[in-house]
């Protein structure tokens, strides 16, 4: 009984929490190009400012110029981590349905294609533009999710092999 409504919860929780953050990057994209530049600035101003005062320690450089050379990388790092929690929770709820290389196959699939239509989307709000990189951005944050999950699960069935079992079923 508890194992049912457990399962019940993770078939109605992942996809929910996807459908959620499809939302959450449908709002950034909604933002005008001001917004959204003033938004990765204040971000990049926060790095800058910690990098001066733990790495640089306030020698060699204005923290205003360090923002503005960080801040087209905080603006990437920041589209890539939106996919790579689009991915995760993607690959969440299909847990319930497919087995894991298809979990991961339709996951990225899924991603690129919202990533896709977020960038269509963003050719009808003003100052923003659409481009295919973008695209290729976001996935970059979708591959390195798979790229750890490629790990865990390796070194799962290696221990497990090791131990005597096999993840497999031969046969």
């Amino acid at each position: 009984m508890k194992s049912n409504r457990r399962s019940i919860f993770r078939k109605i929780f992942w996809p929910a929490a996807s459908a959620v953050w499809m939302y959450v990057i449908f709002g950034f994209s909604q933002q005008g190009s001001g917004q959204s530049s003033g938004l990765s600035m204040a971000v990049a101003k926060k790095i800058a400012a910690f990098l001066q005062r733990f790495l640089l320690y306030g020698r060699g450089c204005d923290t205003y110029k360090l923002a503005e050379t960080i801040h087209p990388y905080v603006r990437k790092a920041a589209h890539m981590t939106e996919y790579a929690i689009l991915f995760m929770l993607l690959y969440m709820a299909y847990g319930a349905f497919l087995g894991f290389c298809r979990r991961i196959s339709v996951s990225v699939w899924t991603a690129a294609v919202w990533a896709a239509l977020d960038e269509f989307h963003q050719t009808f709000i003003p100052g923003r533009h659409g481009c295919f990189q973008d695209v290729c951005v976001d996935l970059t944050g979708a591959l390195a999710v798979i790229t750890v999950l490629l790990f865990v699960s390796g070194r799962k069935e290696k221990k497990l092999r090791k131990d005597g079992l096999s993840v497999r079923k031969r046969g």
